[in-house]
């Protein structure tokens, strides 16, 4: 290892190495060129070794920088205890090592997008991070939902009813104590209209819309996986699913056979909205047998509707429109009718017109 106060102090030029992706070996000349390199990538013959480490003190300004032959041996931890450790975070927090398959192909002509990775190699979003790397993140998720959840608890839930409005011009977001109230897939769901209505996400984004949320996209749990799936995958790309194409599936809102967990509230709501357009007199059973938390249902239908968002001297403003256009309308509708349709007992022998 070469150490200098400066790059003149090296005694060569750092950048004179390598070009193109081209490398020249200083002592022997041998060129490992871009291919060479990319096929020992796709082989799994490239690694990481540790350079340097960063160091800060208390109270003082400026880094210093040791070497890795300088550090202490029990400084150097074992790659294989990092990768237990990984193993045992996910365990206790549910979180997973992201495994999303990153694109080959390029988002468009002029742009590459991530597809230079994938020619090293580097084939999944796991694979861009080393475990030292991926313990951090997956520490500092871990910390977010944890103070997230911290938060939600001491959330005042009378908040929930109040507008939310960022300022003149700008999109209200859904009432934050509110969505602290209702499950993790249903504040997922309303997150998701509010920010990005009904756009499709590349899988880079939509994993980071994931974070410090109590969601995974994918896995056996996933929201992407099973036939009742709230979010649709195509390829390197997710957008979510709205109630014209889950609701048809008898078992959707249905609590889970096994255990009796009550299924998402946004389940039941696209359940319910489809039954209402398609089979209305099924709906007061279907209600009996879900038993839903009627408020909190009502609370959901109305942030995704932009109802509640609007002060009373508001009623004339337009309505802010968050979700898909056949949602938005049998949300209207089912606001209107709430009383006659959930808080009732019997489904009422006549269709809403």
């Amino acid at each position: 290892m070469v150490e200098a106060d400066s790059e003149k102090g090296l005694g060569f030029d750092p950048a004179a190495f390598s070009k193109g992706g081209n490398a020249t070996c200083p002592f022997c000349g041998t060129v490992a060129d871009a291919d060479y390199v990319q096929t020992q990538g796709k082989e799994k013959r490239a690694g990481a070794q540790l350079m340097a480490v960063v160091c800060t003190q208390p109270a003082a300004k400026g880094k210093t920088y040791l070497g890795a032959d300088a550090l202490p041996a029990d400084y150097l931890l074992d790659e294989q205890l990092i990768r237990r450790r990984i193993d045992e975070l996910c365990k206790k927090t549910g979180l997973t090592v992201p495994n999303e398959p990153i694109s080959p192909s390029r988002p468009s002509p002029n742009a590459r997008g991530l597809s230079a990775v994938t020619r090293h190699g580097l084939t999944t979003f796991g694979n861009l991070f080393t475990y030292r790397q991926m313990l951090c993140l997956l520490t500092f998720v871990a910390a977010v939902r944890e103070a997230h959840q911290i938060m939600v608890g001491q959330a005042n839930p009378m908040v929930g009813q109040a507008s939310s409005l960022t300022g003149p011009g700008k999109m209200p977001g859904p009432p934050r104590s509110m969505l602290g109230q209702v499950d993790g897939p249903s504040r997922f769901y309303v997150l998701w209209r509010y920010t990005y209505k009904a756009a499709e996400l590349d899988a880079g984004e939509a994993i980071v819309f994931t974070y410090a949320q109590p969601v995974e996209l994918d896995g056996q749990r996933g929201l992407s996986s099973g036939s009742r799936a709230l979010v649709e995958k195509k390829k390197a790309k997710y957008r979510l699913r709205d109630f014209t194409e889950r609701g048809d599936d008898g078992k959707l809102g249905l609590p889970d056979l096994q255990t009796g967990t009550p299924a998402p509230l946004i389940d039941v709501l696209h359940r319910v909205l489809w039954l209402m357009e398609n089979e209305p007199r099924a709906l007061g059973k279907f209600i009996e047998e879900t038993g839903p938390d009627r408020e909190r249902l009502h609370l959901v239908a109305q942030a995704l509707a932009g109802a509640g968002l609007k002060g009373k001297a508001e009623e004339g403003a337009k309505t802010p429109v968050t979700t898909t256009a056949a949602e938005q309308a049998a949300l209207g509708k089912l606001l209107a009718n709430w009383r006659t349709l959930i808080e009732s007992s019997t489904m009422p022998l006549f269709e809403l017109r």
